[in-house]
């Protein structure tokens, strides 16, 4: 008789419902909360990245002639503006 009371209790009309439902906002909050700080951490790696990267490819072009001194300088101006 306990067995049947216990299976009322946890998956039947009892409060158990509630318990379950607990576990499973739980588990859905945890992964939407893991992709968000996941997505975070991507895009602030990303843009450490390119603002690392930009000055090294701004003076790769400046040396190979790509591009001339006063457009060299308004680029430089405007990266370490944004940096």
């Amino acid at each position: 008789m306990h067995a049947h009371l216990w299976n009322n209790w946890y998956f039947g009309l009892g409060w158990g419902w509630f318990l379950w439902l607990g576990i499973v906002l739980l588990l859905f909050f945890s992964m939407v909360n893991w992709r968000y700080a996941f997505a975070v951490l991507r895009k602030h790696r990303l843009d450490a990245g390119v603002q690392k990267d930009a000055p090294h490819r701004l003076n790769a072009r400046y040396a190979g002639g790509e591009i001339t001194r006063e457009e060299f300088n308004h680029v430089k101006s405007d990266i370490s503006k944004t940096a």
